[in-house]
């Protein structure tokens, strides 16, 4: 999405405000990270499930939700 972007700015960088492309570079900087986050969540969840069992990883979940 975000190359997408930068090829429209790039074919047409008066059509844009100043501060677009620089927008548009946290942006993606931002998805990044928040896919790595998700990614190491999703791996994580698996280990632990790998490692407890199904049933303990539950029983860990319920005393950290309370």
């Amino acid at each position: 999405m975000a190359n997408k972007g930068m090829k429209e700015y790039e074919a047409n960088p008066d059509g844009y405000a100043a501060g677009s492309f620089s927008n548009m570079k946290t942006a993606r900087i931002i998805a990044i990270i928040g896919i790595v986050l998700g990614v190491l969540s999703l791996l994580y969840g698996i280990f632990m499930i790998a490692t407890l069992g199904i049933d303990g990883y539950q029983e860990q979940m319920r005393d950290i939700l309370g």
